[in-house]
């Protein structure tokens, strides 16, 4: 199963995500990760106002510019980040956080992504 959400914060400064990762010991940031790990599969099983299909296409779940990963977890699932689809220069957080694997992330990053504040 697959939830993939999009976290309620827009981002508009990378280096400053980037040092958020970097001061958080749980964290790190990857600079040009094409990819995220997440199910690896659209279920259309989810469909709370954060689901990110209301904003970007299904078929290009898993993809990002840059990702946010679970430091020393190689199965956790990442944050991928992701050019704003209508904001030029700004960046959404989009995750899967079903499952072990995005619990892991979930516990990592905070509630809605705070820690990533």
């Amino acid at each position: 199963m697959s939830h993939v959400s999009v976290m309620d914060m827009e981002v508009n400064d990378l280096e400053s995500l980037e040092k958020a990762c970097n001061e958080n010991p749980d964290l790190e940031f990857v600079r040009n990760q094409r990819t995220h790990k997440w199910f690896g599969q659209w279920m259309d099983d989810y469909d709370d106002a954060d689901a990110a299909y209301r904003k970007f296409d299904p078929k290009t779940f898993g993809t990002c510019e840059h990702a946010i990963r679970v430091k020393g977890d190689g199965t956790a699932y990442e944050v991928g980040v992701r050019a704003h689809p209508t904001k030029k220069g700004a960046y959404s957080l989009l995750w899967d956080f079903y499952g072990d694997h995005g619990r892991r992330l979930k516990k990592a990053i905070g509630p809605d992504g705070k820690k990533l504040l």
